[in-house]
């Protein structure tokens, strides 16, 4: 249990981690994720971008909380990680019921429209959340080894976690970009034209002799 606790911790964190990068690496992409903000949550432009920096601190607090090797904040980042996440699964299905499919830029510039992937992703999140939390009370000391494959086991669940939108559209069996969905129309059909035979050469060289015998005195 402990090691699958340590790995949980990872996992969460190294989401959280690259929510962050993804958002702060340059000016464009915080715009972007706040233009995305405003679109599910119908908040005018200003206001947007106080609540996507306010997202951003939010999820930079909770990484340092599971990441940092301090037994009170260890204690608390679980539970301030699946607090953040229930909100954030709230405002989804919220925008859902709306009708609102924006990407949500959860991970920068994934232009997949929100789903009820997400909702089960976060889902998900929450119940690592539990574990991770379950695990840190978990008596025993971890060794480097098992300490080692728990970390590394973490940072790779949280790349699959955060290619979640790529790993679906590349495996995706719908329709791609430039396909359509109606019926589609099939060519007329049209009829064979009946070729009449032209006449033979032979046949009308060989009657040509017998009228003119005919017509000898």
């Amino acid at each position: 249990m402990l090691y699958v606790a340590i790995g949980a911790r990872w996992l969460l964190g190294g989401v959280f981690l690259l929510s962050v990068l993804s958002k702060v690496r340059g000016a464009a992409a915080f715009e972007t994720f706040a233009a995305s903000v405003r679109s599910m949550t119908a908040a005018p432009g200003e206001r947007a971008r106080l609540l996507a920096g306010i997202v951003v601190a939010a999820e930079s607090v909770v990484c340092v909380l599971l990441l940092v090797p301090v037994p009170g904040p260890r204690a608390l980042g679980p539970v301030a990680a699946a607090g953040l996440l229930c909100v954030f699964t709230a405002a989804i299905v919220s925008a859902l019921r709306r009708g609102e499919r924006a990407p949500c830029r959860c991970f920068g510039a994934a232009s997949a429209p929100t789903g009820w992937r997400h909702v089960a992703r976060n889902t998900l999140l929450v119940c690592v959340s539990l574990v991770a939390g379950a695990g840190t009370t978990a008596a025993g000391r971890a060794q480097p080894a098992g300490t080692v494959t728990a970390v590394a086991s973490g940072i790779v669940a949280a790349l699959l976690v955060a290619a979640l939108d790529d790993v679906v559209a590349l495996f995706g069996t719908g329709p791609g970009p430039g396909a359509t969905t109606g019926p589609v129309r099939r060519a007329p059909r049209i009829p064979a034209t009946r070729q009449i035979p032209a006449p033979s050469r032979t046949s009308a060289t060989a009657r040509t002799p017998a009228n003119r015998t005919e017509r000898q005195p």
